[in-house]
């Protein structure tokens, strides 16, 4: 139940969130940086641990190079305590996004990206992971300076799961918002992201 007041919590902040100054098509931004603090709690009814949680910093980017196409790039350094012990995860990913407005608030979107994962364990032998991510949800302006989207994502590889997710931006500045996430996968991995929205 603490990770039910948890992401009540983030999802608190999401109310805290931004837009951004270099604004896309209908004033949605699609050339930004999400820099913060990334936790995932992994399903371990496989593995024979009792527990499993991950703790790291993420920077989630993207880089409008037309006016609804974007360029994508994720980098993700964490660490992940199991009752069996602990490792070293990173995870770059690549690939691109395309928008369109359906009207003033609200855009749709879809992104496939490709991800390199690897996992450094001083007692297991180095691994990595290859694999498909992909996304597409929709954004809508709930007011001047709020933003909600939500979004079906699935991770390929050894992941190969589903996410349900959902995402808030408050406006700070018009170069800077506060930004929540919260996914929930259907083989119940779950993930939280808090931090703040470059926009350039």
């Amino acid at each position: 139940m603490v990770i039910k007041k948890a992401v009540t919590a983030a999802l608190a902040l999401l109310a805290a969130v931004v837009t951004g100054s270099v604004e896309a098509a209908k004033g949605f931004s699609y050339s930004y940086a999400d820099i913060g603090y990334l936790r995932q709690n992994l399903d371990t009814s496989n593995t024979g641990n009792n527990f499993a949680h991950e703790d790291g910093i993420e920077v989630d980017a993207a880089f409008g190079v037309y006016d609804l196409v974007s360029l994508r790039a994720r980098f993700m350094r964490g660490r992940i305590d199991t009752s069996g012990g602990s490792a070293n995860e990173t995870i770059f990913s690549a690939g691109a996004l395309v928008h369109y407005p359906v009207f003033d608030k609200l855009d749709v979107f879809g992104e496939f990206l490709w991800f390199n994962s690897k996992l450094n364990d001083s007692n297991v032998k180095s691994s990595t992971d290859l694999g498909a991510d992909y996304s597409a949800g929709v954004r809508y302006r709930v007011m001047k300076k709020l933003e909600l989207g939500v979004a079906y994502r699935r991770l390929g590889g050894n992941w190969d799961e589903g996410f349900g997710k959902v995402q808030a931006l408050y406006r700070v500045t018009k170069k800077m918002d506060v930004v929540g996430k919260a996914e929930l996968g259907s083989d119940d991995d779950e993930r939280y992201f808090a931090g703040i929205r470059l926009n350039f």
